[in-house]
């Protein structure tokens, strides 16, 4: 109640406090104009969404960022639950549930028509609504199906809130007329028992192995699973928890997983052993990329950073800012990594640990 969150055209978020407007922090890493802002109960945590897709949030003690992520398309809603452990964020065609304090994506909804339908979070996590093709139905978060429909206006319904618990429903239809609707209780699902395992299938990563012979994914175990292609069978389940990126190296022997809790690993392929492992749970990596021949991983991390270690010793060769998660990319032979941040590339040389042109 003591705070202003305002967004500036450049992709700054200023944290005010209400009363005096005095500057309390400022956020930045946004590369787009925001469009959507919101932040927890007590304002612990802030989170604004872009018109390029972007999403971040930031913990207001110290600044630090706790997720980036988003969607393709420009954010036009976000909805942070009242404790902060789940966020809802919508594009035109998208909706994606998160658990901001790991980033780690619980819930992907694609919509038939995006140029009208609209998903909303009540603020206690419980209930989930769509209004789609002038239906408004709950939806199991769990199959992505409708568990119950609401039907009384003439014309359908254009445009619905939803009360503090998600009891109650309030929808104002085509012909005038406004309702108030009970939800009833066996039918509210509370998001917090999602896992990502509930995350539909456009969020599943999948990597081929250059050779033809291998591809990586996350099976029926809802674990990532190695699999071979003739005949078609699965080889072994990964260790770690499900991976939200995947890469092989280019001679195929080495597999590259990153898992949302911060958990990067290089696994062997022939033999499934684990070569190196790192773990930072602040920084989960949103894409990972191998050397020619495994000897060198990359990773874009949360917090718009790239790194790159050493996989036979662990050592950390280089650490810039970056700006998307691909914005960057391993030398397939000669140690160079190029990264690009704010309309500049710049080519290291990693043996060295030098600039070699921007």
């Amino acid at each position: 109640q003591d705070s202003l969150i305002a967004a500036r055209s450049n992709g700054v978020i200023e944290w005010r406090d209400a009363a005096t407007l005095q500057l309390r922090r400022q956020f930045d890493g946004l590369q787009s104009t925001p469009t959507m802002l919101d932040a927890t109960s007590t304002c612990t945590l802030i989170v604004a969404g872009a018109s390029d897709g972007a999403v971040r949030v930031w913990r207001t003690r110290d600044g630090a960022v706790r997720m980036s992520g988003g969607h393709r398309n420009t954010i036009i809603d976000l909805r942070m639950s009242a404790d902060g452990e789940r966020l809802l964020a919508a594009s035109r065609g998208d909706v994606g549930v998160w658990n901001p304090q790991t980033g780690t994506l619980l819930y992907a909804l694609r919509q038939r028509d995006p140029s009208v339908n609209l998903v909303l979070m009540s603020a206690d996590a419980r209930t989930l609504l769509r209004l789609s093709e002038g239906r408004l139905a709950a939806l199991d978060p769990e199959t992505g199906r409708e568990r119950l429909t609401l039907d009384g206006h003439r014309g359908g319904p254009v445009s619905f809130g939803l009360g503090g618990d998600g009891s109650q429903v309030v929808s104002g239809g085509a012909d005038g007329g406004i309702i108030v609707w009970q939800v009833p209780a066996d039918l509210v699902v509370d998001l917090h028992g999602l896992t990502p395992a509930a995350a539909q299938t456009d969020g599943i990563p999948v990597a081929v192995a250059a050779d033809g012979r291998h591809f990586a994914t996350i099976g029926g175990s809802h674990r990532g699973e190695l699999w071979q292609f003739d005949p078609l069978q699965t080889l072994r389940v990964l260790d770690g928890a499900p991976p939200r990126a995947l890469g092989f190296s280019a001679d195929a022997q080495r597999l590259a997983t990153a898992s949302a809790d911060g958990d990067i690993r290089v696994v062997d392929v022939g033999s499934g052993t684990t070569l190196w492992q790192h773990a930072a749970k602040s920084e989960p990596a949103l894409y990972v990329e191998l050397d020619h021949r495994g000897q060198r991983l990359a990773a874009a991390l949360s917090g718009s950073i790239a790194q790159v270690w050493a996989v036979h010793d662990g050592k950390s060769l280089l650490r810039v800012p970056r700006d998307e998660a691909r914005a960057q990319a391993l030398s397939p032979s000669d140690g160079g990594f190029v990264v690009g941040k704010d309309g500049v590339v710049q080519l290291w040389d990693l043996d060295r640990g030098a600039l070699r042109w921007t």
